[in-house]
């Protein structure tokens, strides 16, 4: 099913008893479309030296 709030709404007026599912692709477009907000060069450095082991967390994972 698609995500949109107005395909929704439609599917919830005129099947009240069915459950709602979404599809694994309409999951992974929204998926995407949040994370293009969270690249930038400064969040990309900070990945790299995390994943490396250079960066001290104030916490332990």
């Amino acid at each position: 099913m698609d995500m949109s709030p107005a395909f929704i709404k439609g599917a919830t007026e005129h099947f009240p008893e069915a459950a709602i599912t979404f599809d694994k692709f309409h999951v992974i477009q929204a998926a995407k479309r949040k994370a293009r907000g969270y690249r930038s060069d400064k969040n990309i450095i900070a990945m790299v030296y995390l994943l490396a082991g250079k960066l001290k967390l104030p916490c332990k994972l």
